[in-house]
């Protein structure tokens, strides 16, 4: 401008625009807002502010129990289970403040992947799609090697039982689905409707015997296998044995160590640990939320299943025992007017049965107790 330019031709040339040309910095204002001292919770008495150092001691709590160790969005949905309305941003900035990042576990990409049609399943609601596949781990004291058989739920992500031994047979699959028959399927009257349940497995040769095939046939259960060489195909539960060997580990001592600890893991994991999968509610609590109507579906055949909760994370689990209290009372209440009214049997308000309950997925065994009960 002073060798006769224009301000405009100047600014122009300097790539400036006016308002950076006359604007002086005060140099008083800082950048952003003032990291927060506290988080609010959520309690029985209302919203509570509570100091960042409470957040961080549950952190290290969380962080220290190897079956709830997690990331950054994990870390944050186990906090919102117990009321702290947190986001993941702070989350993983007081996790780092902490030093509990987690490695990333991804690999870098080689190149474009073509994914496989069709092969993954996009499960509506519980018990349409179960998958099984067994786990194995080593004993050093005995020097040899026992198997974990897992069932779980591809809704829910719910493990609905397991069966553990030094080796796995056909009858040994047999015992385990008539226990998830009788405690799961049967009390759900799953078949009562047109639902159709599939049950994903690998080729193993205690899946493909004629033995299981036919108990499956027999019971109304759709088999169906994988192809060989794609895991994919069964992807969910070999996720669960993913977060399984990550927690446990592949190696104990002996085998009462093996039991105490399979134990603990799958309670933790059904009824503590948060799932990416169900909107970070644990999965049992996902499957309450569920009957209770706090879980909205979305379906499209042409993409996954898309999950949402009516309420925020940390408003279910109150909620839900809401819920249930008032259910209890309300069964008391009818119990104490029974018992007030001369009767004497009341069992059907306290014990789930089955409504409708189709013999498409009735047991074997109770099959042939009902059969030899009529002849």
């Amino acid at each position: 401008m002073g060798k006769g330019l224009s301000r405009d031709r100047a600014l122009e040339i300097a790539s400036l625009t006016r308002h950076r040309f006359y604007h002086i910095p005060s140099g008083t204002k800082g950048r952003g807002r003032a990291r927060s001292t506290h988080t609010p919770q959520m309690r029985a008495s209302g919203s509570v502010n509570v100091p960042n150092a409470l957040v961080e001691a549950e952190m290290m709590r969380i962080d220290r129990n190897p079956d709830l160790s997690c990331g950054a969005l994990r870390m944050t949905q186990q906090l919102q289970l117990k009321g702290f309305v947190i986001n993941r941003k702070k989350t993983a900035r007081m996790m780092t403040e902490l030093g509990i990042v987690k490695a990333s576990r991804r690999k870098g990409r080689t190149g474009t992947r073509q994914f496989a049609t069709f092969r993954v399943v996009n499960a509506t609601q519980p018990l349409s799609f179960l998958e099984m596949d067994i786990k194995q781990f080593w004993l050093i004291a005995e020097r040899r090697a026992v198997y974990v058989i897992t069932v779980i739920d591809t809704f829910t992500r719910e493990a609905l039982g397991y069966y553990k031994g030094y080796s796995v047979k056909a009858t040994d699959v047999k015992a385990l689905w008539d226990r998830i028959i009788e405690e799961h399927l049967e009390p759900a009257g799953m078949a009562a409707g047109e639902v159709v349940i599939e049950i994903r497995t690998d080729n193993g040769p205690q899946f493909v015997a004629e033995f299981v095939r036919t108990y499956f046939k027999e019971n109304g259960l759709s088999h169906v296998f994988t192809k060989p060489y794609t895991p994919q195909e069964n992807g969910h539960i070999e996720s669960f044995h993913g977060i399984m060997g990550r927690s446990m580990g592949n190696t104990f001592f002996r085998i009462t160590e093996f039991d105490n600890r399979l134990e603990k893991f799958y309670k933790t994991y059904n009824h503590a640990r948060a799932h990416t999968a169900t909107k970070g509610l644990p999965p049992a609590m996902f499957r309450k939320a569920w009957e209770a109507d706090l879980v909205i579906t979305c379906y499209d055949k042409r993409r996954p299943t898309r999950i949402k909760l009516r309420y925020p994370i940390y408003q279910i689990p109150g909620i839900l025992s809401q819920r249930e209290h008032l259910a209890k009372t309300n069964r008391a209440k009818r119990n104490h007017l029974k018992t007030k009214g001369g009767e004497k049997t009341s069992s059907a308000n306290n014990v789930r049965t089955p409504v409708n309950t189709s013999p498409s997925v009735a047991s074997c065994v109770a099959k042939e107790v009902s059969e030899t009960s009529l002849n």
